[in-house]
């Protein structure tokens, strides 16, 4: 069985849940084709904060084929696929994507198609259709054969903190981690933080922006430590590995929730308020814990003050999510899903 991935390089959800299969595939024994093309590389865009560089995920790739785990490809053509002596072709869709992948309707026949679909669309091509959440298919219909898999989650890859002497005056400190970008960022965070006595946290803020910064100033939060967006995966474990709680406000919501999970992951209790109530809440079903998921800002603030003032339920929290993440969202249990999906359409 030749698997191919198609994959793109930029630091949102989709871009590293498809990274975190292949290392997936790569823990069952496989050997992945993986395949990219002048589109898979980010660019600039009006949601990014001008002030920032676009930031890039292809050097992990490169670090994997230079361990000689994948076969690392560079496509000019999409009819360059049919070259590559390939079984299955697992792409994903995390927006419009006819633009990443063009024509490849017209490869129709020459291998199986695995959409990995972070958006819920169904008009690129797909003999099969993977969904990370339940949420994200609700008053969907006509979507096809298909079959829910979480993305998947890499585990702490260290123990060290960004400062381990951060908490020595006793602070609780409450981490925030997103990408910087406008669709995502709310003021929200800073709404509820007003309601939170100052002496007994500190806030880090990572996908720092401008505008988070003039809204922290706004209203009066000034006990933050700032970290602009990094695609160092050491970065983010030491990051959530400093914090006591994370704190999930985002404007939308989530079709999975991948720094949701990857707090989970690295035990931290989480309190994530629900966004836009028109895109899918998927946060709620990764945590499966009504304390955790709230609707409404009063109710996360009453919530985080529970958080803050208990250190035994921060722990028991920490340690359910740390359980939950294992069986469900861990590499080679996702990658093991992956590969029965793959081998039911060869058979």
């Amino acid at each position: 069985m030749n698997i191919c991935h198609f994959v793109s390089f930029g630091i949102g959800g989709a871009d590293r849940a498809s990274f975190n299969i292949v290392k997936g595939l790569v823990s069952q024994g496989i050997k992945p084709i993986v395949a990219y093309n002048e589109n898979s590389f980010p660019k600039k865009t009006l949601d990014n904060d001008s002030s920032l560089p676009v930031l890039s995920i292809f050097n992990e790739y490169l670090d994997l084929k230079n361990a000689k785990q994948i076969e690392l490809h560079s496509l000019k053509d999409t009819k360059e696929l049919t070259q590559l002596d390939i079984d299955i072709l697992n792409t994903h869709r995390s927006g419009n994507d006819h633009w990443l992948i063009p024509e490849l309707d017209k490869l129709s026949g020459c291998f199986k198609i695995v959409e990995t679909n972070f958006h819920g669309e169904i008009e690129t091509p797909a003999d099969f259709r993977i969904y990370p959440s339940l949420s994200m298919l609700r008053g969907r219909m006509g979507l096809g054969p298909f079959k829910i898999i979480p993305n998947a989650i890499e585990r702490p890859i260290t123990s060290e903190r960004l400062d381990p002497a951060s908490t020595i005056d006793g602070k609780i400190v409450l981490g925030r981690l997103a990408r910087a970008d406008k669709s995502i960022y709310t003021k929200n965070i800073f709404k509820i933080l007003r309601r939170i006595d100052s002496r007994y946290f500190e806030l880090y803020f990572g996908g720092a922006s401008t505008y988070a910064r003039q809204d922290a100033s706004r209203y009066g939060i000034k006990n933050v430590n700032w970290f602009e967006p990094s695609t160092s995966r050491i970065f983010v474990s030491r990051f959530l590995n400093s914090m006591d709680i994370l704190l999930h406000v985002n404007r939308l919501g989530e079709t999975f929730g991948n720094v949701v999970a990857e707090a989970m992951m690295h035990s931290k209790p989480v309190i994530s308020l629900a966004g836009d109530s028109n895109y899918p809440q998927a946060q709620f079903e990764l945590l499966n814990d009504p304390f955790q998921f709230v609707t409404k800002k009063g109710q996360f603030a009453k919530n985080l003050k529970m958080l803050i003032d208990s250190e035994d339920l921060r722990s028991n929290l920490g340690h359910m999510n740390k359980q939950r993440a294992e069986e469900l969202f861990s590499e080679e249990v996702v990658a093991r899903k992956y590969l029965k999906v793959y081998e039911r359409l060869l058979t």
